[in-house]
């Protein structure tokens, strides 16, 4: 790290440096071809040790290689036993050189260090970063990764950070479900509380009936435990936008897994599932729904005009080169991947659902300038994709319905319809040529 890079980090430093609250511990520790502590044990942050720190910090210079393992070994070695949360930020804006370079070995030699589940926060500067060892190092000890571009300043990302968790509020979370049998819940390790943050989790559940859902935590060593009694329900119209945030969530763990650990097929055809019925339309999604509806369609597992996503071969062929983009380790795409991911992994609303949508232009069969995310719409927790005049309803696919009604729109027919079955509205609000599922019969609305 050099030029401005290394002003803006060591102004970042010198933000966190005059920030540290009473009581806290720290250090820092500057590697290249070796790795160097400020202290040989974490200090109290009083006004002597955060002046030798400052000075410190303006000594920082760029020379040498990366060793990774020797910053890390150290950084365990100091380690001060204390009831207080122990966190590790990471900054680096190069791959290993020195040491242990491979990846997973590294990682592992990390972990294996770890021995106190310290969070590792990692900063990524620059595209020559390894987004495999930084992700999975975050992954693993449940905290999370920031990547700043050549074009962005390392201080306002690090103070925006440091100003997060600053203040710890629960640490070592675990949530109790009572007689409500929870799974594939998401984050799945749940990482720490901070101080006016918010801690959203998605999840799958068994059961129904009154509970007691029980918080536990630690609060600078002490445990602490909050119960709230609740009623699960076996369902609730009220809600229906939450599969699609769980499923989002869960893509973007899957899709981490095939990025961090290789593809099998398991993971695909759960992944391709997931995106088509909840509408997780992105560039890595979309090619595995394309490449799965076009084979079903040749060997007649797949009725022609029920797909769900238009076989335009240039837009496959972008998002065939998206999905594969995964396999990098380093680079402006690997980071572009990681944070994308990331957004699919924490998704809070809607819009963090269509990640890469700037990537999903294509020219339709008219000529028509179109984007695939625009082209679908969730309902009641299913999604409607349009192909050409017509929206398909996804769970079409999904049926093996052989009674067919064909309802032209605003006849009388279709108000019978719509009277004697009122749920139907909010599919038939759709459009005026909408194919959907309903009570086991395939319903077919054109004008």
């Amino acid at each position: 790290m050099s030029g401005d890079k290394l002003e803006q980090a060591q102004k970042a430093l010198y933000y966190c440096v005059n920030n540290l609250n009473q009581g806290d511990y720290f250090n820092i520790i500057r590697f290249s071809t070796e790795a160097y502590s400020l202290f040989k044990n974490p200090r109290i942050a009083d006004k002597d040790n955060t002046n030798e720190a400052k000075i410190f910090i303006d000594d920082l210079k760029a020379v040498g290689g990366t060793n990774i393992e020797e910053a890390f070994s150290l950084a365990f070695k100091n380690y001060t036993e204390s009831d207080r949360p122990h966190f590790i930020v990471f900054i680096t804006d190069g791959r290993p050189t020195i040491g242990e370079m491979n990846d997973d070995k590294l990682v592992k030699k990390i972990l294996n260090l770890n021995k106190k589940q310290s969070r590792i926060f990692t900063f990524g500067v620059g595209n020559d970063v390894n987004t495999h060892i930084l992700d999975k190092l975050t992954e693993a000890t449940k905290a999370w990764r920031t990547y700043v571009s050549d074009d962005e300043d390392i201080e306002i990302k690090v103070s925006n950070f440091y100003d997060k968790i600053q203040s710890p509020v629960l640490s070592s979370i675990k949530l109790d479900f009572g007689n409500i049998e929870v799974y594939q819940t998401y984050p799945n390790d749940l990482p720490d509380l901070f101080k006016g943050a918010n801690l959203l989790v998605f999840g799958r559940y068994k059961g129904n009936g009154k509970t007691k859902v029980v918080l536990n935590g630690k609060l600078r060593g002490k445990e602490k435990q909050f119960t709230l009694e609740d009623k699960f329900t076996k369902s609730n119209e009220e809600y229906s936008f939450i599969p699609t945030l769980w499923a989002s969530r869960r893509i973007g763990h899957l899709l981490d897994l095939i990025r961090l650990n290789g593809e099998n097929k398991e993971l695909v055809d759960e992944i391709t599932d997931l995106a088509r019925a909840h509408g997780i339309i992105t560039p890595y999604t979309s090619y595995l729904i394309m490449e799965d509806e076009e084979i079903r369609v040749r060997s007649g597992r797949l009725v022609e005009g029920l797909q769900t996503l238009p076989q335009r071969p240039e837009l496959k062929k972008s998002n065939q080169n998206d999905y594969y983009r995964m396999n990098e380790t380093t680079g402006r795409s690997s980071i572009e991947v990681s944070k994308e991911l990331q957004e699919l992994n924490t998704a809070a609303n809607f819009s963090q659902t269509q990640q890469g949508s700037d990537r999903m232009f294509y020219t339709n069969s008219k000529g028509q300038n179109q984007n695939l995310t625009k082209q679908v719409r969730n309902v009641s927790g299913r999604a409607f994709y349009q192909q050409d005049k017509y929206w398909i309803d996804s769970e079409l696919q999904k049926r093996e319905v052989k009674n067919l009604q064909k309802i032209q729109f605003n006849s009388d027919e279709y108000f019978k319809l719509l009277s004697k079955e009122p749920q139907t509205a909010q599919y038939l609000a759709i459009g005026q040529n909408v194919k959907f599922y309903f009570k086991n019969v395939f319903y077919e609305v054109y004008e």
